[in-house]
């Protein structure tokens, strides 16, 4: 149960025993309030106005304490800041620094589902909550407000799809104001005007969900009676609310548009604008307030690697000079689908169906791609807990935001290329809040065959701008899992990129630059859960074995060197690594150091004149073999390998000693993994200079992998001739 203590329950349970003149003069007191604090900071008005009866309905006839109400958009939202016992503070600090938020925000009020400032989330949000919900058997009721344009925002449609299949009951109550921004005309506009014009006879039937109105949703009455039908109701229903947008305040009645939001006044400006209308009518006070070196391949030899890096199984050439008889031809990185060993995408899918054997919060989301990232297994043995939304990416990101706000561990399998269309809820929905989401992404990097709109090439920049999150890159197959075992335990939102390639390890083990924690949990070993491991949701049962919201008891993991005792207190998982005599240090636990920067050679790497460091597979085995090119030409280089892209390993870079530092990754250069390194490195001084090789400006059509990375420049011949000619010019 969420804690309301302090958070103005009374004054909700106030409501429910007015009568219907008392919530009408209720709704009425609420424009004034509204229009007092818009007034004096700034802020949304019309669209708070026009919804004030709707709101005050959804309090009078659903359960705040423990039911969902989800905003669309969270404009529209003030009347419940004001009704959940933030009026006061709305009208002093609305907007300001450390203030109010214009948006609902749970970490502002309990009574705040979700955060809400864009529109159209809303039926996302209500599909991953009522899947929690099925999960877990909790009780509470799923109501949306949406309105002012959220309809015509394409991600409510995915969403629809969605709901239908799923089945189950929300409440949305859709808000037709007839003015959604600055006009917003659309075909769903046109579809409510012949509603309303009795042209449809069974509306919203084509998605699956029953329909009531429309109604006068600025008459109390007819709100209350509306809402409690749909209470009442087994399957979901939309509640079709005909308002009037700046309602009570003739100005903005007649101009919606341009009183939708009003700027915090700089002195009298939005006084000036509120004007003698507002003080009439509402009764407020005036308070104020590079080209390629023909040289270079003649004296070392393009013609001496004709073998090397082609996909046909043949031994290379001993004229390769840098490679043992016994190995690969690419260092056992073959393409999928061409090799016996398992891919990355298996890998990862087995991964997390052993976690869900042991942890009951383990759920796996993907868009259309089961097969493609290697989730079949999951979705045979846990049908219940595996989710495809469809080739629907923002719904998935946004609805598997919402199981996490839940206290379920959604695991978002999507291809690196489709993951984009998701941007948005990966800001929005995962990482304002920093829920925790953790992502599988498959195809990171240059990928073969598919050509120019399947790169994986743009991941790791966009997901470098996201605060907080942490992104890892396994090397191989064993460190995918270790991975996705640790971010199991981790507090917040999870990035895991690999390549569509085989995921056979490597055959000498890396070791960490720099070890900063002592007490960080090693995971490159198996761990065992003593307990299964359940949601933090409901009542105690034999089937869950959870109380109140709470763990009655303390889950052990046991790990190679220590234990982490999983605790929950407020919704809030904790993880806290045990000292030598067992009992808590009190250390949250981070990212382990072995994902970090690390080397076969850890030692000799940190003691080189030239570093190339490598991030992703793909390039670390390009980076392994353009060293040992290097060295035979006499430059001492070392190839250091990056598993964690962020935050930065800035412990394992202060330990490099390196003159230069060749960054290479398959990604392009704009904010990538070379940008950030360069950035650390950019006010150091006697730092390093920084080398990126890395994707180029361009979108890379189709190839082999092998192609592909000679096109870019990125096979190891071209990297150690970059390298070569780098240190010949200083």
């Amino acid at each position: 149960m969420r804690n309301l203590d302090g958070c103005g329950l009374e004054k909700i349970r106030e409501i429910k025993n007015m009568t219907a003149d008392e919530l009408a003069a209720r709704a009425e007191a609420l424009r004034r309030e509204i229009i007092a604090a818009v007034e004096k900071n700034g802020g949304h008005l019309a669209s708070n106005l026009g919804a004030a009866e709707l709101i005050l309905g959804m309090h009078y006839v659903f359960d705040a304490s423990k039911d969902k109400f989800i905003f669309d958009v969270g404009h529209q939202a003030y009347a419940h800041k004001i009704l959940t016992g933030r009026g006061e503070k709305l009208r002093e600090s609305l907007r300001k620094r450390g203030g109010i938020s214009g948006f609902p925000n749970p970490a502002e009020s309990p009574f705040d589902a979700f955060v809400a400032g864009h529109s159209s989330t809303s039926l996302s949000l209500a599909a991953g909550f009522l899947r929690a919900k099925k999960l877990s058997g909790a009780d509470y009721e799923i109501v949306v407000l949406a309105g002012d344009g959220a309809m015509t925002g394409g991600m409510m449609y995915e969403a629809l799809n969605d709901l239908r299949a799923l089945g189950g009951k929300a409440v949305v109550i859709l808000n037709d104001n007839g003015r959604p921004y600055s006009g917003g005309a659309s075909g769903f506009s046109a579809y409510l005007t012949d509603i309303k014009n009795g042209l449809i006879k069974k509306p919203f039937k084509e998605y699956g969900i029953g329909y009531y109105g429309p109604i006068d949703g600025n008459d109390t009455g007819a709100v209350t009676e509306a809402l409690t039908y749909a209470k009442t109701a087994k399957n979901g229903v939309i509640i079709h609310a005909v308002t009037t947008k700046g309602r009570g305040f003739a100005a903005a009645e007649n101009d919606p548009e341009g009183y939708h939001g009003l700027p915090r006044p700089e002195s009298e400006k939005n006084a000036e604008k509120c004007g003698a209308d507002a003080r009439v009518s509402c009764e407020i006070s005036d308070e104020n307030d590079g080209v390629k070196s023909p040289l270079f391949r003649a004296s070392y030899g393009e013609t001496r690697n004709e073998n090397c890096g082609k996909n046909d199984g043949a031994e290379p050439s001993v004229s390769c000079g840098i490679y043992d008889a016994n190995n690969d031809v690419n260092g056992g990185l073959r393409e999928y689908g061409n090799s016996r060993e398992k891919s990355f995408s298996e890998v990862a899918g087995e991964s997390v169906c052993e976690l869900a054997e042991h942890d009951g919060r383990v759920v796996a989301v993907t868009a259309a791609m089961k097969t493609g990232t290697g989730l079949s297994r999951f979705a045979e043995k846990y049908p219940e807990r595996f989710f495809d939304a469809g080739i629907c990416e923002p719904h998935a990101v946004t609805m598997s935001a919402a199981l996490a706000r839940e206290g379920y561990l959604p695991f978002v399998a999507i291809y690196s290329s489709f993951l984009q269309r998701g941007f948005d809820g990966l800001i929005h929905d995962v990482g304002i809040m920093n829920n925790n989401v953790r992502f599988l992404i498959d195809r990171a990097g240059l990928a073969p065959e598919d050509g120019e709109t399947h790169q994986g090439i743009f991941d790791a920049g966009f997901l470098r701008l996201v605060p907080n999150i942490v992104i890892l890159t396994p090397k191989d197959g064993a460190e995918l899992r270790a991975m996705i075992r640790w971010s199991a335990l981790y507090e917040g939102a999870v990035a895991v990129r690999y390549p569509k390639a085989s995921a056979v390890n490597f055959k000498e083990e890396y070791r960490a630059i720099a070890r900063k924690n002592e007490c960080a949990v090693q995971l490159s070993a198996a761990f065992d859960v003593t307990e299964r491991l359940v949601p933090a949701h409901g009542k105690k049962t034999e089937r869950n074995g959870f109380i109140d919201g709470k763990f009655d008891k303390k889950y052990r993991v046991a790990t190679q060197k220590s234990e982490i005792f999983l605790t929950n207190s407020e919704n809030a998982f904790e993880l806290r690594a045990s000292g030598a005599d067992g009992a808590p240090t009190g250390n949250t636990i981070m990212a382990p150091d072995e994902f970090g920067l690390c080397a076969a050679n850890a030692e000799a790497a940190i003691k080189s004149e030239n570093i190339i460091i490598a991030a992703g597979a793909v390039v670390l085995r390009e980076a392994e073999k353009a060293a040992k090119i290097c060295s035979e030409l006499g430059i001492e280089t070392a190839a250091v390998y990056a598993a964690r892209l962020k935050p930065l390993d800035t412990d394992g870079l202060r330990r490099l000693k390196a003159a230069r530092l060749f960054v290479i990754e398959d990604n392009v250069r704009a904010g990538g993994f070379g940008s950030a390194v360069a950035e650390y490195f950019a006010d150091k001084t006697g730092a390093p200079k920084v080398h990126i090789f890395s994707v180029g400006d361009g979108f890379p059509g189709c190839g082999t992998r092998e192609e592909l990375l000679k096109s870019e420049g990125l096979d190891a011949l071209s990297v150690s001739e970059k390298i070569a000619r780098s240190i010949k010019t200083v």
